[in-house]
Protein backbone atom coordinates (compact mmCIF):
# COMPACT_ATOMS: atom_id res chain seq x y z
CA UNK A 1 0.00 0.00 0.00
CA UNK A 2 3.07 2.06 0.61
CA UNK A 3 3.77 4.88 -2.50
CA UNK A 4 6.65 4.52 -4.52
CA UNK A 5 8.64 7.10 -2.73
CA UNK A 6 8.07 4.95 0.58
CA UNK A 7 9.60 2.14 -1.06
CA UNK A 8 12.32 4.17 -2.68
CA UNK A 9 13.16 5.15 1.13
CA UNK A 10 12.64 1.67 2.20
CA UNK A 11 15.35 -0.16 0.33
CA UNK A 12 17.94 2.59 1.19
CA UNK A 13 18.14 4.70 -2.15
CA UNK A 14 17.88 8.16 0.10
CA UNK A 15 21.03 7.64 0.62
CA UNK A 16 21.98 7.88 -2.40
CA UNK A 17 23.26 11.92 -3.50
CA UNK A 18 20.36 12.83 -5.49
CA UNK A 19 22.37 14.93 -8.71
CA UNK A 20 20.00 16.89 -10.92
CA UNK A 21 20.53 17.10 -14.62
CA UNK A 22 22.29 19.65 -15.50
CA UNK A 23 19.65 21.16 -17.62
CA UNK A 24 18.06 22.27 -14.77
CA UNK A 25 20.84 24.85 -14.27
CA UNK A 26 20.92 27.90 -16.07
CA UNK A 27 23.78 28.83 -18.45
CA UNK A 28 26.03 30.88 -15.97
CA UNK A 29 28.66 30.85 -18.68
CA UNK A 30 26.61 32.83 -21.21
CA UNK A 31 25.38 34.78 -17.93
CA UNK A 32 29.51 34.97 -16.61
CA UNK A 33 30.28 36.30 -20.54
CA UNK A 34 27.86 38.97 -20.53
CA UNK A 35 28.97 40.16 -16.96
CA UNK A 36 32.50 40.45 -18.33
CA UNK A 37 31.03 42.10 -21.17
CA UNK A 38 29.13 44.71 -19.62
CA UNK A 39 32.47 45.59 -17.30
CA UNK A 40 34.79 45.89 -20.11
CA UNK A 41 32.06 48.46 -21.77
CA UNK A 42 32.03 50.10 -18.41
CA UNK A 43 35.77 50.31 -17.60
CA UNK A 44 36.41 51.23 -21.48
CA UNK A 45 33.89 54.36 -21.23
CA UNK A 46 35.57 57.69 -21.93
CA UNK A 47 33.14 59.76 -23.42
CA UNK A 48 32.66 63.52 -21.76
CA UNK A 49 29.23 65.05 -21.49
CA UNK A 50 29.63 67.02 -24.44
CA UNK A 51 30.63 63.79 -26.74
CA UNK A 52 27.22 62.56 -25.38
CA UNK A 53 25.00 65.56 -26.06
CA UNK A 54 26.89 65.60 -29.72
CA UNK A 55 25.57 62.59 -29.79
CA UNK A 56 22.29 63.15 -28.35
CA UNK A 57 22.10 65.98 -30.85
CA UNK A 58 21.96 64.36 -34.06
CA UNK A 59 19.47 62.19 -33.35
CA UNK A 60 16.75 64.70 -30.87
CA UNK A 61 15.68 68.07 -32.46
CA UNK A 62 15.28 71.02 -29.47
CA UNK A 63 15.16 69.37 -25.90
CA UNK A 64 18.90 71.52 -24.99
CA UNK A 65 18.24 71.26 -21.04
CA UNK A 66 17.22 67.51 -21.18
CA UNK A 67 20.13 66.35 -23.35
CA UNK A 68 22.71 68.36 -21.22
CA UNK A 69 21.16 67.37 -18.00
CA UNK A 70 21.37 63.46 -19.14
CA UNK A 71 24.69 63.91 -20.57
CA UNK A 72 26.01 64.97 -17.64
CA UNK A 73 24.16 62.43 -15.34
CA UNK A 74 25.28 59.11 -17.19
CA UNK A 75 28.93 60.79 -17.29
CA UNK A 76 28.95 60.89 -13.73
CA UNK A 77 27.14 57.55 -12.76
CA UNK A 78 29.33 56.02 -15.65
CA UNK A 79 32.43 57.31 -14.65
CA UNK A 80 31.82 56.31 -10.99
CA UNK A 81 31.49 52.53 -11.81
CA UNK A 82 34.61 52.87 -13.41
CA UNK A 83 36.55 53.92 -10.73
CA UNK A 84 34.55 51.63 -8.61
CA UNK A 85 35.96 48.66 -10.87
CA UNK A 86 39.35 50.08 -11.28
CA UNK A 87 39.93 50.33 -7.68
CA UNK A 88 37.24 48.74 -5.48
CA UNK A 89 37.69 51.01 -2.19
CA UNK A 90 36.02 53.97 -4.38
CA UNK A 91 32.81 52.08 -4.19
CA UNK A 92 32.94 52.56 -0.40
CA UNK A 93 32.69 56.46 -0.64
CA UNK A 94 29.79 57.88 -0.09
CA UNK A 95 27.96 58.26 -3.48
CA UNK A 96 24.29 59.61 -4.26
CA UNK A 97 23.14 58.68 -8.17
CA UNK A 98 20.66 61.58 -8.80
CA UNK A 99 17.67 60.21 -10.74
CA UNK A 100 16.63 61.89 -13.47
CA UNK A 101 12.89 62.76 -14.05
CA UNK A 102 12.08 63.65 -17.64
CA UNK A 103 8.69 65.38 -18.07
CA UNK A 104 6.75 66.81 -21.11
CA UNK A 105 3.94 66.29 -22.91
CA UNK A 106 3.25 63.05 -25.02
CA UNK A 107 5.27 63.41 -28.49
CA UNK A 108 7.82 65.67 -26.92
CA UNK A 109 10.50 63.32 -27.41
CA UNK A 110 10.96 61.78 -24.32
CA UNK A 111 11.08 58.52 -25.37
CA UNK A 112 13.13 58.94 -28.43
CA UNK A 113 16.00 60.56 -26.27
CA UNK A 114 16.07 57.84 -23.98
CA UNK A 115 16.56 55.35 -27.14
CA UNK A 116 19.26 57.45 -28.70
CA UNK A 117 21.18 57.27 -25.03
CA UNK A 118 20.55 53.74 -24.72
CA UNK A 119 21.91 53.33 -28.49
CA UNK A 120 24.89 54.61 -27.57
CA UNK A 121 25.52 52.92 -24.65
CA UNK A 122 24.64 49.65 -25.50
CA UNK A 123 22.24 49.34 -22.18
CA UNK A 124 18.97 47.57 -22.65
CA UNK A 125 16.10 49.72 -23.03
CA UNK A 126 13.10 48.77 -20.43
CA UNK A 127 10.21 51.34 -20.90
Amino acid sequence: PGSVASSYLQAGAARLPVVPSPSVFPDLSARDKEATSRRTHIAGFNLTPRQLKAHLDQHVISQEEAKRALAVAVCDHYNFVRRCLASPAASERHYVKPNVLLLGPSGSGKTHLLRALTRLLRVPFVK
